[in-house]
């Protein structure tokens, strides 16, 4: 009976000794993360004057890329405005008559906006070649969205209709 008394008690103090020593690596472990997450932040801390920098280079990379690329207008009517006069531009640059030029529905995901255009004119195939040309080499991305371009009359007017929707993006 003392014998089994030893036995549980050296089996109880086994269990306690077991636990504790399972605490203590669980701790040390914790202890270990934290080190290394402190050590991670100070690292950052230490080089902040160099991410700081390289922030403000990527802001201005970034100004740089949406001033060109995308109209960026207080609203939406302002940056279709822009993109009309910008197709208007282009257009008269090269000669082309437009028949029409209609806004279509612009469309919000966030805070980019597709516009669309729709163009309507008649031309010869040259005037049409440098206008497609010269409104897809702006600044500003221009997509052609879809085209018709169809023969008007015999072969020696040599006189196209064009139709087209154009698509750019405004922030």
């Amino acid at each position: 009976m003392a014998l089994a008394g030893i036995l549980a008690v050296a089996m109880a103090v086994r269990f306690v000794a077991d636990y504790r020593a399972g605490r203590i690596q669980e701790l040390r472990d914790r202890y270990e993360a934290k080190w290394m997450e402190y050590e991670r932040y100070t690292r950052l801390l230490a080089n902040r004057d160099m991410y700081v920098k390289m922030q403000a280079d990527l802001d201005n990379v970034e100004k740089g890329v949406v001033g060109k690329r995308f109209f960026t207008a207080p609203s939406i009517a302002l940056a279709e405005v822009r993109f009309q006069d910008l197709v208007n531009a282009v257009a008269k640059k090269n000669g082309l008559p437009i028949i029409s030029l209609k806004t279509l529905k612009a469309v919000e995901t966030g805070d980019l906006k597709e516009m669309r255009l729709a163009i309507s004119c008649r031309t010869e195939i040259g005037v049409l070649n440098d206008f497609l040309y010269d409104i897809s080499t702006q600044d500003a991305v221009v997509f052609v969205e879809s085209m018709d371009i169809k023969r008007l009359g015999d072969s020696e007017e040599r006189l196209y209709n064009f139709n087209a929707a154009l698509k750019a993006y405004a922030l």
